[in-house]
């Protein structure tokens, strides 16, 4: 077997964003291929066609409709000079690869290159590979979200697809067991307290009690379906629990005879607002489902998770993925200005048309700050040509943001976002396209500029 091959096998095994950083593939590697699956050179070209964001440019690239060979050829040549070298064989082999597995080339555009000699490489040390351990613990089989990554301190981030304004995954709708999460009604009294009202503990609690209970709600065994369904219902509202129960019942007969099981996991989420008795946030899920036939499936999901304190505890009252959230709103001026500034970097971000590239270009450098705006501005001329050729325009608007972490001068916020695509690829037609994204804020001469941007896979 050949190691794209393996790689394809590592990329099924482990979901879509064990390509995202260096360190989580490195780990994955280890875990999930047999010793021997690829040479200590080859591995190390491969850490670094990801640590280096050139694997990402590649797939930027296709996404905006450029033709294989041309896309890994150009990022091959950035890829050596970033291991300090003119050989571009093993580079090109390298992106090939990871393209390959990631079901964006064939065999063919493998073929084309050849692997650098292992002596030749191992003598090179990766670029890029940060030292702290892996952000997202893997298992096997993992469900399709690994449990989200605790922010990282400034300057060991992984900037991976800053520049990635068009996206591979896209998730149409949400399978049958997720249909119980259909609409969000957002029943929120009028009289938002001020935030003295809201402490940080209380905060906390309704953004781990959301995260964790829609995890627990969203995975099922087919073996175990009526304790997962006593488990999930006593999470949530009385109300909420006897809607559940209806469509649980009228699942479950295609649940059993298909053999269904279904396994969340949390892939980041923020507190959207917050009162005395409500509370929504935005969780990023990913589901792993697997049947009696075929191989498992990894789907990526943003929810807005609507609780309620019932007795002093918070409940589930509502999962939705179409309706943004609009209430309650947050009542603390400063976390609102973070999200106010998150969500405004997301939509120039996200909003992208070939006639006009610098409309986007400089209103997200302008929101911008440190190693990300140096990236993003090194990226713009390739994409500028990239778009141009492929006549891309991409509009979207913000879902829900959500905010993780907050401090006097750092915050980190989730963002979701909904739009569509249309470029030479798509036949000028049209394609929807969502975003999940996680960004790092930090406050410079009172205003606040996102210094990182990273999409949590894509729903």
């Amino acid at each position: 077997m050949g190691v794209h091959e393996e790689l394809a096998g590592l990329r099924a095994a482990a979901g879509p964003g064990v390509f995202d950083s260096s360190a989580d593939f490195r780990a994955a590697f280890d875990d999930f291929v047999a010793e021997g699956g690829a040479t200590a050179g080859e591995l190390s070209l491969l850490t670094d066609a990801i640590g280096t964001g050139t694997f990402a440019r590649v797939l930027d690239q296709l996404d905006l409709g450029a033709a294989p060979p041309a896309a890994i050829d150009a990022q091959a040549q950035s890829l050596a000079a970033a291991r300090g070298t003119t050989e571009t064989a093993g580079a090109g082999w390298a992106l090939a690869a990871l393209a390959f597995a990631a079901g964006r080339v064939g065999e063919a555009e493998v073929a084309r290159h050849r692997a650098t000699p292992a002596a030749v490489v191992a003598a090179q040390p990766p670029t890029v590979v940060p030292a702290q351990p892996p952000t997202t613990p893997l298992q096997a089989p993992p469900p399709p979200h690994p449990p989200y990554p605790s922010p990282q301190p400034a300057g060991s981030r992984s900037h991976g697809r800053l520049i990635a304004l068009l996206a591979a995954v896209v998730v149409v709708g949400l399978i049958a067991v997720t249909t119980v999460a259909v609409v969000l009604l957002n029943r929120m009294p009028d009289d938002n307290p001020s935030s003295s009202e809201v402490s940080d503990a209380e905060r906390r609690e309704a953004l781990a009690t959301a995260r964790s209970s829609t995890v627990e709600i969203l995975s099922t065994d087919h073996a175990r379906y009526d304790a997962d369904l006593e488990e999930a219902t006593a999470l949530m509202t009385t109300n909420y629990a006897a809607s559940y129960r209806r469509t649980s019942e009228d699942i479950r007969t295609g649940y059993q005879e298909q053999e269904i099981t279904v396994s969340a996991s949390d892939a980041g989420g923020g507190l959207v607002g917050i009162s005395r008795d409500r509370a929504v946030a935005l969780v990023f899920i990913n589901q792993s489902v697997t049947k009696k036939s075929g191989k498992p499936s990894s789907l990526p999901y943003r929810v807005a998770v609507s609780l309620e304190r019932v007795d002093g505890s918070w409940l589930v009252d509502e999962l939705g993925t179409e309706d943004a959230p609009t209430d309650p709103t947050e009542p603390d001026a400063d976390r609102q200005e973070v999200l106010d500034a998150a969500t405004e970097t997301a939509e120039v971000f996200t909003n992208f048309d070939y006639r006009d590239p610098d409309a986007t270009f400089d209103g997200v450098l302008q929101r911008s700050t440190g190693d990300f705006a140096d990236q993003y501005r090194k990226g713009t001329a390739d994409l500028e040509k990239v778009a141009k050729e492929a006549h891309s325009v991409m509009t979207a608007e913000v879902f829900a943001a959500g905010l993780e972490t907050f401090s006097t001068d750092r915050a980190t916020v989730v963002v979701a976002t909904s739009g569509e695509v249309t470029n030479d690829t798509t036949d000028g037609t049209p394609e929807p396209r969502s975003y999940r994204m996680k960004l790092e804020l930090q406050r410079v001469d009172g205003e606040w500029l996102t210094s990182d941007l990273q999409y949590v896979e894509l729903g």
